[in-house]
């Protein structure tokens, strides 16, 4: 029994033993469960995690790319509508698709709202037109799915960006959904106001513009009806302008300059830092002191003072005397309009009895009278005396006056040699003479040659009125070399170094320097021999010199050279070149209301002057009324885009005849606006009376000459093959068919009475389409021609008979054909 016992006990023992160990094994196999399940659910997470990351990965590229899509927006505006990868520019009023309507007081308007131009296209500025303003969630120019146009133009652009999108699967990179372009960062600017939209006043600008690009990716294609964004991620770009010399004329140098009497320089500066022996001499605008040409504007829309016992003609403008001024201080912002000529008699008449809002005029002494708001500035007859306010347009204006170039003055920081001794800068322009103006002859005791009005010695520092300082554009070696650096190979940068003789290399090819020159247009930078800064006697040594012979295709368009230049014969192929704009006067205008109670008065401040705008700002300046060519005085309608000049035939004194002050000629000057008048041009609207407020501008003539012109305005009914020439070919090329011009052509591509910021197309052959600027000697012998600038650094060789012709557009930024327009100065990713 006992034995029994014994075997039982140790039977349950090993029962109770058994069921621990199941108990372990279970609570083993439970964790080890666990355990593998959240590897699983970790394998899994891991998974999500680097699809996630992949498809964010694939955003943020997608997103750059795409941001970078848009900077060749601004690169090459014309290669990219025409590949049907960037938008249209919509000019409709009505329309103005993807854009924002830009507040910024008192400038209201679109961005690129004239006919003719492309988005993101040169000029990027000064004009309030061509410059964005837009805060980001008020960009100037927004394309994204919220608009019929925006999904259509983004639809269009991923299907060539990124491929067509199946009907099954969606794009597996991704597609761009957002586009924005707006105002570059700007320091000390202001919100126009706190809420959206608004836009930046003010400030420093640093660059031109800021592109943002939106990437999504999506879980099913759009055609599916309802797909999920998966994905997201934006990208900010900020672009600059690549920066390029500004050339004052088309040949200047840092050191001495002497020229034959066949070297010809055309259609702006000629100067030089040392001494200047210029030996061809050109006709042209004269010019009362180192600042200021002789004032057209004079005359173009001002009055002369009342005057007793004068004959008046039809057309003349006058304002009260100083007296009556003292007497009446009010009518200081009234001028009467002559439209009945006579003896003007002993007593002025009782101006402030002659305010007339109705229009109809007062008959005094037999002198009919029509009350008018002042236009612009007093004037005065007189020739010698008063010659800063004479009115010298009806001179310089009646078309009789024939100039070899409108545009040509030469300065020099040291001696002109060809100038008398010590004579005063400038050389007076005798107004009692003007015939000699014309022959370059020479008038009063001293007998001094009209011819010099345009030359300045000794501009080495500024002394308003006849000294003012005369820089070198600065051609910095580090710098340029530096930028070579950055964008070699890429739209059209090539850094080269020299090998032997003229031999270049970019580090792939070898060849001259004529070959890499004329390869195509873009900015090449010719190294040193030993790749240093030769400049202020720097370890530099220059490259051999290059002998460039020969015709071949243009060289351009920006080359530094650190190298003497040298020719015995150069040409290029014969193609079309624009002369320089037309000359105007940096004055503003008078700003005029176009909303509320005083819509279509002038603006006045505190003390009732009228505003003026754009005064000094180194631009031609207008004001787009919008109700021009309406036929009415405003206010309302929309503004076109485009500056409209009404002009009239009118009979004037001749002020260059003072033997007979009574000699008039009749002919054609635009009418200034005037409140209550009909702004407009003749064309459109025959029946308006005035133009649209604007600082005075000279229009020339263009007669399809590269040399002799003469100025004033055309006859309207003038047959319009006279009147409009072509600013441009057909396909944008210099050897391309110039365009057609009729009345409803762009001011942009023919030439009109309206201000032309572009002179017409001219036949030229020249070898170079740009800059050229050379740190050796400039060489030129035997016939070569040059279009754009000449920069030289190491003094002018002038043995030949070369023609210089300027590209007057470099002075204003304006970029060469092929020449990098921008660059990417600022790259965001991480928001």
């Amino acid at each position: 029994m006992r034995r029994i016992k014994r075997v039982f006990r140790s039977t349950a023992k090993r029962f109770r033993q058994r069921g621990s160990a199941l108990l372990a094994s279970l609570m083993v196999i439970v964790g080890l469960s666990l355990l593998g399940l959240a590897f699983v659910a970790i394998s899994e997470t891991e998974s999500a995690i680097s699809i996630n990351e992949r498809n964010h990965t694939q955003t943020v590229a997608l997103a750059e790319s795409g941001a970078r899509l848009v900077v060749q927006w601004f690169q090459f505006p014309t290669q990219m509508l025409t590949l049907n990868l960037s938008p249209t520019n919509d000019t409709n009023p009505a329309t103005h698709t993807f854009k924002t309507q830009r507040v910024v007081n008192p400038y209201t308007g679109y961005y690129k709202p004239s006919a003719g131009t492309l988005l993101f296209d040169l000029p990027f500025g000064p004009l309030s037109d061509d410059e964005f303003f837009g805060a980001e969630d008020s960009a100037d120019i927004t394309i994204d799915r919220t608009t019929t146009a925006g999904q259509n133009f983004l639809d269009a652009l991923n299907t060539k960006f990124l491929g067509p999108e199946g009907t099954v699967d969606p794009r597996p990179a991704g597609e761009i959904t957002v586009i924005k372009v707006y105002a570059p960062p700007i320091v000390g600017a202001v919100l126009s106001q706190p809420n959206a939209p608004h836009f930046w006043v003010g400030g420093s600008r640093y660059g031109v513009a800021t592109i943002l690009a939106r990437a999504e990716k999506f879980d099913r294609p759009l055609a599916s009806g309802n797909r999920r964004s998966i994905a997201l991620a934006e990208c900010r770009i900020v672009v600059s302008q690549f920066p390029l010399p500004t050339p004052g004329g088309p040949l200047q140098s840092a050191t001495d300059l002497a020229t034959n009497g066949n070297f010809n320089v055309h259609w702006g500066l000629v100067s030089s830092e040392q001494a200047l022996n210029l030996q061809k001499d050109y006709t042209t605008i004269a010019w009362f002191n180192a600042y200021e040409k002789i004032h057209f504007n004079r005359g173009y829309d001002s009055s002369v003072q009342w005057t007793a016992n004068k004959t008046y003609i039809a057309g003349d403008i006058v304002r009260p005397t100083p007296a009556a001024l003292a007497a009446n201080p009010p009518i200081r912002l009234h001028e009467w309009t002559v439209t009945v000529g006579g003896n003007s008699g002993p007593t002025e008449p009782q101006w402030q009895n002659m305010w007339s809002p109705s229009g109809s005029t007062t008959i005094v002494n037999g002198v009919s009278y029509k009350e008018r708001r002042p236009t612009a500035y007093p004037l005065s007859f007189g020739g010698t005396a008063n010659k800063s306010n004479t009115p010298w347009l009806y001179f310089i204006g009646s078309g009789s006056v024939s100039v070899d170039d409108p545009w040509f003055h030469a300065r020099t920081a040291q001696n002109d040699v060809s100038a008398p001794n010590g004579y005063p800068q400038p050389w007076g322009f005798p107004f009692n003479d003007p015939g000699s103006y014309q022959t370059n002859g020479l008038v009063g005791g001293g007998g001094w040659p009209i011819g010099g009005t345009h030359h300045f010695q000794y501009q080495s520092f500024d002394s308003y009125p006849d000294y003012k300082s005369l820089l070198f554009p600065i051609i910095s070696y580090d710098f340029w070399k530096a930028a070579a650096i950055a964008g070699n190979g890429q739209s059209g940068v090539k850094y080269l170094h020299w090998v032997s003789a003229d031999l270049y290399t970019d580090g792939v090819t070898t060849q001259s320097f004529r070959t890499w020159a004329s390869s195509q247009p873009g900015y090449y930078f010719f190294e040193t021999q030993n790749n240093q800064n030769p400049q202020n006697g720097g370890p530099g040594i220059l490259s051999p010199q290059v002998q460039v012979n020969g015709g071949g295709a243009y060289m351009g368009s920006f080359i530094y050279l650190n190298a003497a230049f040298a020719t015995t014969g150069l040409s290029g192929p014969a193609g079309w070149f624009n002369q320089p704009g037309e000359p105007y006067m940096d004055i503003g205008y008078r700003f005029v209301n176009t909303s509320g109670p005083n819509a279509g008065d002038f603006l006045t401040d505190a003390s009732g002057m009228p505003v003026v705008e754009g005064a000094v700002n180194n631009q031609w300046d207008y004001q787009d009324l919008p109700w021009s060519n309406s036929g009415t005085a405003g206010p309302g309608g929309t503004a076109n885009g485009k500056f409209d000049v009404f002009v009239a035939s009118r009979t004037v004194h001749n002020p260059a005849d003072l033997a007979n002050p009574n000699s008039t000629y009749v002919g054609w000057f635009p009418v200034p606006y005037t409140p209550g008048c009909f702004p407009g041009n003749n064309i459109d609207c025959p029946t308006c009376n005035c133009s649209e407020p604007h600082e005075p501008y000279l229009n020339i003539r263009y007669n399809g000459n590269p040399m002799t012109m003469t100025f004033g305005w055309f006859d309207p009914s003038t047959a319009v093959t006279t009147r409009r020439l072509p600013k441009k070919t057909t396909n944008g090329q210099r050897t391309g068919t110039p365009v057609t011009c009729t009345d409803a052509s762009a001011p942009t591509d023919c030439t009109s009475n309206a201000y032309d910021l572009d002179g017409c197309l001219v036949n030229l052959p020249p070898s170079t389409d740009g800059v050229l600027y050379t740190e050796g000697q400039f060489s030129s012998k035997g016939n070569a021609d040059y279009y754009g600038s000449v920069l030289v650094g190491g003094g002018v060789d002038s043995q030949g008979t070369p023609n210089l012709w300027y590209d007057e557009s470099l002075s204003r930024g304006i970029r060469l054909p092929g020449f990098p327009r921008v660059m990417v100065t600022s790259v965001e990713t991480d928001r």
